[in-house]
């Protein structure tokens, strides 16, 4: 392996501690899996459909709620906590006023469409679930809530602080699955999974409130609002990101979201939306990296220390891999047993699965080039990067569907994120001189390309109780006893992992 002299010892540390403290957040939202079992087997295969379609457009608007102001929070608190000067203390909290204020006035302009496209839409949706439009006209008043809370949490993560919005994201895990459990017998519709999320949302809410409490001065705040005057600098930088996230989770969403505008009934769209969300759950292995990372780029770029950056970036790129590839392996192997855990009737061809794993796999091997590429200030960059993606894959997606259905859908997704990991790395090399060191990220991959080679060999020739529980779990120890055995093959080495 490299050598990581020009690494410093105390970002190192840092780092780690804030990555295991992402990672029990992350532990905490396998609650997500679990309210998909619950609407499945509770409220029904039709509503979980539905839900999951209802979630893909909120995600989208979110984004474009928040996403900006939220990495604009996290960037300008990095930038300006560390310094006693009286100006900075003054352009944190003006930047902390315009994030709130900007993602807030969007809030209430995206419930405003909604209830005013609602009557537009309905037509177009009626085919696939008369209970969409009733259940996304509740939720969506949820956007204020859910943008103050996003504000707040990034601006802890700029100081440094990773545990609330593990807590966080715990919490509105666990509080979703709850409530949909205790609504259910009072509604037994989708009008208790809306009022689920809502109240979810409120709780949140209700913890981002305590937290600035606790961290930052209502008063210095509050002068900044009075105050209030337009941060250039911020909204230069934001308002381009909240256009590209929105289109990155569009990019994420488009496949189920087609699927639905296209006609396909709404149990095989819960079907595919089941596995896209398990095997996207995937991504949060670099998520539990990456959000303690990304106040670390703002700090070692404005710094100017690129070579430091790079190695910093190319090590955690390498550490996420070791832990996304068995991960995939898992799921690769055990999936058809997992969709029957939702609906007993979630059985027959599921080879598209193994098509949208590519996604986990591109994002969490790569997907850090993204978040350099946003922390270092090149949100327009980002922007012109999904809207190019975007355009292509709706296309993909308008020519596939009609003709392979769900398989065309995950085929469609997955050349969208060959495309996007192609661009992202071409830019980190060629516009910010930080290409990623294959020295630092090429064992666990070789290792994996090994195992899953071998493991099909296996399958072919030895499978013991092959279609069974027992041959599944059998074929997913094999998988992962032959990465391991690669890997320290190829020189890795788990312990200093």
């Amino acid at each position: 392996m490299a050598n990581a002299s020009n690494e410093s010892p105390e970002v190192d540390k840092s780092l780690k501690k804030d990555t295991l403290i992402n990672l029990m957040g992350m532990l905490g939202q396998l609650s997500g899996p679990a309210l998909l079992i619950l609407i499945a087997r509770v409220y029904g295969t039709d509503l979980l459909g539905v839900f999951l379609a209802s979630l893909a457009l909120l995600d989208v608007s979110i984004s474009f709620l928040t996403s900006g102001f939220r990495d604009a929070a996290l960037m300008f608190v990095a930038r300006h906590s560390d310094s006693e000067d009286e100006d900075d203390d003054r352009q944190l909290y003006q930047s902390l006023a315009n994030a709130m204020a900007w993602s807030l006035g969007f809030a209430v302009l995206i419930i405003a469409v909604v209830y005013w496209a609602a009557p537009h839409l309905g037509s177009k949706f009626e085919s696939f679930s008369p209970q969409m439009l009733p259940m996304l006209k509740i939720m969506v008043v949820s956007m204020p809530l859910f943008a103050f809370a996003r504000i707040v949490l990034a601006a802890t993560q700029g100081l440094m602080i990773m545990k609330y919005e593990a807590i966080d994201a715990t919490g509105r895990s666990l509080s979703l699955f709850v409530l949909a459990l205790v609504l259910w017998p009072i509604t037994e519709s989708g009008t208790g999974l809306a009022l689920a999320y809502v109240g979810s949302q409120v709780l949140s809410f209700l913890f981002a409130l305590y937290v600035f409490w606790r961290q930052f001065l209502v008063a210095k705040l509050w002068h900044a609002v009075v105050r209030f005057r337009f941060h250039g600098p911020l909204l230069r930088f934001a308002i381009p990101q909240n256009l590209n996230m929105a289109l990155n989770h569009f990019i994420t969403n488009v496949d189920i979201l087609m699927l639905a505008y296209m006609g396909i009934s709404a149990p095989m769209v819960g079907f595919y939306g089941t596995a896209a969300r398990i095997v996207r759950e995937l991504r949060r292995i670099r998520m539990v990296f990456s959000g303690a990372l990304s106040p670390r780029i703002v700090v070692l770029f404005q710094a100017g220390k690129i070579s430091e950056l790079s190695t910093l970036l190319s090590r955690t790129s390498g550490w996420i891999a070791v832990f996304a590839i068995p991960a995939i392996l898992v799921t690769m192997a055990i999936h058809p047993f997992v969709l029957q855990l939702f609906d007993p009737e979630f059985i027959g061809n599921t080879g598209f699965v193994m098509v949208l794993l590519l996604l986990p796999y591109l994002d969490c091997s790569f997907g850090l080039a993204g978040n350099v590429i946003t922390m270092t200030g090149h949100s327009r960059l980002s922007l012109y990067n999904s809207l190019a993606i975007g355009t292509v894959n709706v296309g993909i997606n308008t020519i596939l569907i009609p003709e392979y259905g769900l398989l065309g859908a995950a085929i469609a997704s997955a050349i969208a994120s060959l495309l996007m990991v192609a661009l992202m790395l071409s830019e980190l090399r060629y516009i910010l001189k930080m290409p990623l060191q294959v020295a630092y990220i090429y064992k666990p991959h070789v290792a994996g390309l090994l195992a899953v080679g071998l493991g099909f060999v296996y399958q072919r020739e030895f499978a013991f109780g092959q279609g069974t529980i027992a041959g599944q779990f059998v074929f997913c120890l094999v998988l992962l006893t032959l990465f391991a055995a690669a890997f320290l093959v190829v020189g890795g080495r788990f312990r200093r992992r």
